[in-house]
């Protein structure tokens, strides 16, 4: 058994690497954008419980 690769297993083994690493951004990608959608819906959420209790402490004075 050599210790040493060919070329043709080295480039097919990198390519598989690269696509691996490529898979990898894409779902960090997704997930970023999953989170900042979460964070957009809970500061609008948020601000509007917040509204809702000062409009009832108004008209409550």
């Amino acid at each position: 058994m050599s210790k040493f690769v060919t070329q043709g297993e080295l480039k097919t083994e990198l390519e598989l690497l690269e696509s691996k690493i490529d898979n990898k951004f894409l779902d960090l990608k997704l997930e970023l954008k999953n989170q900042q959608s979460l964070n957009v819906r809970w500061m609008i959420g948020t601000a509007i419980a917040l509204a809702s209790v000062i409009i009832a402490a108004i008209k409550l004075l």
